[in-house]
């Protein structure tokens, strides 16, 4: 009977092949994708021109991808596997987590999107079929090209972005802010970065606005900028973003989960106590700031409906408030979003999506 159906067996072979996968030992696979600590490798400062994309520039592919199937939804296996970051890691287990990264690749879909959702211009299933051709046909510790403006990251970053139900890692969201103010055609943004409070914990005011500015051309004093960044990570499990306009005295906080984070909360703290003594005694010369308060206007962000986009939405967000462009995609729209940001990556520049 078995040699009636050999695909039959075939098949039951993957299967079994994937429990093997699913029952290898935490110690090898925790922690496997670490994140970064070197932030110098996610800055880069060279100004990008061209603010649209050329949507036919072609990727180069050396083979095709196995044919999408119609389940884009992870096994929970997979999710706990790939969201782990061990960088220790034999050639032999990096081989492992490639087929695991293929395999989920291959249950990702093209996208059917309505007229009059515009969140990735001139997507079509070529574009999505080049696209995940083209990083599933790299090695998850492969480096992307290196001359992007953006900075370094590996194909793992990518596939951490591409495939959904994945949490972005701060080398994703370090980037993508930083290729947004590369083309936002406004000097007056900076990006404090994703480590800036624990910056300021470790080194002071001065110290984490020195970390920062010594890395902008130019630029040697905090004011010079009106707009600030900072994706704030919260007890180590979600991202919200962090905006301060200097010239309206405003604060913005974009936090995509409806419930109050007290960890969201001190960082706010810490972050007016920064601007008063950075913003208010250096350049308004005032001494007395009790009565002085800098208008916060929370709520912003649309709402995640999981536990894994949060990333996301903090990129997005950061999309529309630099652009300055009322908000208006939600959770519905993020399987795209993951795509068109990849692909933004790619080709180091910004779709126009407003």
């Amino acid at each position: 009977m078995d040699n009636e159906h050999p695909s039959d067996n075939l098949n039951q072979a993957n299967s079994l092949a994937l429990i093997d996968i699913e029952e290898m030992t935490v110690d090898i696979l925790e922690n496997f994708l670490q994140e970064e600590d070197d932030e110098e490798a996610y800055v880069g400062e060279v100004y990008i021109e061209n603010n649209d994309l050329i949507i036919d520039q072609g990727f180069n592919l050396s083979h095709e991808m196995e044919s999408p199937t119609n389940d884009q939804s992870l096994p929970n296996v997979f999710v706990d596997l790939l969201d782990s970051d061990d960088e220790d890691t034999t050639d032999e287990e990096l081989e492992t987590i490639s087929m695991i990264y293929r395999r989920c690749l291959s249950n990702i879909n093209y996208i059917q999107t309505p007229p009059n959702r515009n969140m990735f211009p001139g997507y079509n299933e070529t574009i999505f079929n080049e696209l995940k051709n083209f990083i599933g046909n790299k090695t998850p510790n492969e480096f992307l090209d290196p001359s992007r403006d953006c900075g370094i990251s590996k194909y793992e970053d990518l596939l951490r972005l591409f495939i959904p139900n994945l949490w972005l890692n701060d080398v994703i969201i370090q980037q993508y802010i930083q290729l947004l103010i590369k083309n936002c055609n406004n000097n007056n943004v900076l990006n404090l970065g994703s480590y800036f409070f624990k910056d300021i914990d470790n080194h002071g005011y001065n110290g984490a606005i020195k970390k920062v500015l010594k890395k902008q051309k130019n630029r040697k004093n905090l004011l010079d900028y009106n707009i600030l960044l900072v994706p704030a990570h919260l007890n180590g499990n979600h991202w919200a973003l962090i905006v301060a306009n200097l010239n309206l005295r405003k604060i913005y906080v974009y936090n995509s989960l409806a419930e109050q984070n007290l960890s969201l909360n001190e960082n706010l703290k810490v972050f007016t106590n920064f601007l008063n003594g950075e913003y208010l005694e250096r350049t308004l010369r005032l001494t007395c700031l009790k009565h002085f308060v800098w208008e916060t206007y929370s709520e912003l962000s649309p709402l995640q409906e999981n536990s894994h986009d949060c990333g996301i939405f903090v990129c997005t967000n950061a999309r529309y408030h630099i652009f300055n462009v009322s908000i208006n995609f939600d959770q519905g729209d993020i399987p795209l979003i993951r795509q068109r940001m990849c692909y933004e990556l790619i080709l180091n520049t910004l779709l126009s999506t407003h």
